[in-house]
């Protein structure tokens, strides 16, 4: 049987530029991670980071605390003229291997609201309690309410968003079912506790699933998992690609196999470099990865 006249791995390379991306954008990565681990933690933090974009500010009925009014002001300023947030988000921001317990479930992020450059860490603004609690789309940036650090299970958060903005979570809702039990937010924050994804039901009888995707049983994102598998799966297919065009592409660049690919990026953009550089297959329709 012939062998392949490709040595490729290209989940490896793809990983391996997932992890420049989290060392170019300051993060620290844990020593010898495997490939999906690698890939896994770019994708969360890519999803966990709001994009620097502007945003039309959406508030729902509540009152800002009176010691976080001047702050609340300046932070919505910030949203509506698009500034970077990631200031204001929590901490652990800065560990991509984090897992978000609130924003895996419920898809909603929360802000410290401090005006002033944290103690510790200037990059971040001081810490506060309560938090802005908020639903953030790439158009708008939806205001919750005030809560305070630790709230992350309080179903009136989704409450409030469904009776104010029921089209932003409506594809989490389920039809055609009813719960026998409605499980207490300490009760929810117990499941999810034990990587058990619970559905939460509104006071109009709506029943929703998690609106951010889930946790699987390791603790993940379901989100993350599932951008996970295929990745897993394109690289494959990359590659099969690849080896279906060997006699054509052994014969351009005039060299006996086996050859070396490596699957490369150019400003997030995907190409193939066969035998360092003899030849190059454009990728760019197939695979792109931005730059956090």
């Amino acid at each position: 049987m012939q062998s392949d006249p490709f040595l490729m791995d290209f989940l490896s390379d793809f990983a391996n530029e997932c992890m420049l991306q989290l060392l170019s954008a300051g993060y620290t990565v844990s020593p010898s991670p495997d490939s999906e681990s690698l890939i896994r933690a770019y994708l969360n933090v890519r999803r966990r980071r709001v994009p620097i974009q502007p945003r039309t500010v959406e508030k729902a009925n509540y009152t800002v605390p009176s010691i976080l009014v001047d702050g609340d002001r300046e932070f919505l300023e910030k949203v509506a003229a698009g500034n970077d947030l990631r200031p204001h988000q929590s901490l652990s921001i800065d560990k991509p291997d984090y897992n978000d317990g609130m924003f895996d479930d419920f898809g909603i992020h929360h802000f410290h609201i401090g005006t002033n450059p944290h103690p510790k860490k200037s990059h971040f603004v001081t810490r506060t309690d309560p938090l802005l609690f908020a639903l953030v789309t790439d158009e708008v940036f939806y205001c919750i309410g005030y809560y305070s650090h630790g709230e992350w299970s309080r179903a009136e958060v989704l409450d409030k968003v469904h009776a104010k903005w029921p089209d932003t979570i409506s594809n989490y809702s389920m039809h055609g079912i009813a719960l026998r039990h409605t499980y207490t937010d300490e009760e929810h924050q117990k499941l999810r506790d034990a990587q058990i994804n619970t559905p939460t039901q509104r006071p109009d009888g709506t029943i929703h699933t998690s609106p951010g995707g889930g946790v699987t049983l390791a603790g993940t994102s379901i989100i993350d998992q599932m951008h996970l598998n295929e990745a897993i799966t394109l690289c494959s297919d990359l590659e099969n690609q690849i080896s279906t065009q060997a006699s054509k592409l052994l014969e351009t660049i005039n060299i006996e196999p086996p050859v070396q690919v490596r699957l490369l990026f150019n400003n997030g953009i995907a190409y193939a470099e066969i035998a360092g550089g003899r030849a190059v297959v454009d990728l760019s329709e197939c695979l792109a990865l931005p730059p956090l």
